[in-house]
């Protein structure tokens, strides 16, 4: 067959660009600076803002203790008790009631569950302390707590929600203000898990600044108390009540007073 003039070449290709060039050469470089300049731009208010809320200073520059007032506060534990003679995965109350014996407003009364050194691996609160430096958390429950002081729990078992907490600090929990000659009541529900020795401690405190000082009124239970008892790995004898109730019949218990 003629083709006269035509003739048949092979199909031209796209011509490659070296996009990757480009980039290595300072395209890619100069959008990142320019992002990173933006993020630092951007991100300068939210970090001044992370800044406050973990220093001494609030957002505006005042000291977040600035409103704790200064001074001794007279107080009275009139009540404390905890079974030192319990059982495995028996649920036990540990209470401490106080009352404002002085004149003025407490600040913030304040009970902190730790003792003040640790001993054995027990520091005084509701968890203990293994030795190792392979675990990044070290403590392990002594009780499990089922209430805190303030908080109830759902009605329903089923919901498994954290306990609420009324500040950040670890084992210390708040009521409030305590006006003059009123009563408030520190109440845990806790279970034990771990059966041996345990040791407990609280102390009681006016505010959580360091500024308002709790001091022993007259006639009061000391503000600083420890607990040294022991868990039974016994299992503990439970009963259905009246109310078709799972009841745990607790065997002699010393409470502490």
């Amino acid at each position: 067959m003629a083709t006269g003039n035509l003739r048949l070449t092979e199909p031209s290709r796209p011509r490659r660009t070296k996009w990757y060039i480009r980039a290595a050469l300072g395209a890619w470089p100069v959008q990142r600076r320019r992002r990173a300049g933006a993020c630092a731009l951007a991100c300068l208010p939210v970090l001044a803002v992370v800044a406050s809320g973990c220093g001494s200073t609030t957002a505006k520059g005042d000291r977040q203790d600035k409103d704790e007032p200064k001074g001794n506060f007279p107080v009275a534990v009139e009540e404390a008790e905890f079974p030192l003679r319990q059982e495995l995965a028996q649920t036990s109350t540990m209470r401490v009631v106080v009352r404002n014996a002085g004149n003025q407003k407490v600040p913030n009364i304040a009970i902190t569950v730790q003792c003040k050194d640790s001993k054995g691996g027990q520091n005084g609160s509701f968890d203990r302390q293994v030795a190792g430096q392979s675990q990044s958390d070290k403590n392990r429950p002594n009780f499990v707590v089922d209430q805190i002081p303030g908080a109830q729990r759902p009605a329903s078992r089923q919901q498994l929600d954290p306990l609420e907490r009324s500040n950040a600090y670890v084992n210390t929990y708040t009521l409030g203000s305590l006006r003059p000659n009123r009563t408030a009541t520190f109440e845990w529900k806790v279970t034990a898990v771990r059966a041996g020795q345990f040791r407990v401690c609280y102390r009681v405190a006016a505010g959580l600044d360091g500024h308002a000082k709790a001091v022993p009124a007259q006639g009061s239970l000391p503000l600083f108390q420890e607990w040294q008892g022991n868990v039974s790995n016994a299992a503990p004898q439970t009963g259905v009540a009246d109310d078709d109730t799972i009841t745990t019949i607790p065997s002699t218990d010393i409470p502490a007073k």
